[in-house]
């Protein structure tokens, strides 16, 4: 299996019939870390100047000094809210040289 990145949501008609596609990693029954029997997973998502980093199985396991954002249990079902997804509490917003507190239901 191959992994990569892409940075546009096209393709040339030739590569149409080549296995291409996205790969689920969510808590549903059908999606890949499931359907592999994976407990654990890490993804450290870079820009598109470095290396990213996708880790299966124990491994993904954090050693060393780590950054990460927690995830949370989803009580009140919204409107767009998919119930397998991942989700995280957003705290504020950053533009150079601001950063900008939001209320939690600014959002909703």
């Amino acid at each position: 299996m191959v992994f990569g990145c892409m940075d546009t949501d096209t393709s040339p008609s030739n590569e149409d019939s080549k296995s291409t596609g996205l790969m689920g990693m969510d808590l549903g029954a059908l999606l890949f870390a499931n359907q592999m029997k994976l407990t654990k997973f890490s993804y450290c998502i870079s820009n598109k100047d470095s290396t990213s980093v996708l880790v299966l199985g124990n491994g993904a396991t954090p050693s060393g000094l780590v950054h990460y954002t927690p995830l949370i249990k989803m009580t009140t079902p919204l409107p767009y809210f998919n119930r397998f997804a991942y989700t995280i509490q957003l705290e504020g917003i950053k533009v150079p040289n601001l950063l900008s507190f939001l209320d939690r239901f600014t959002l909703l």
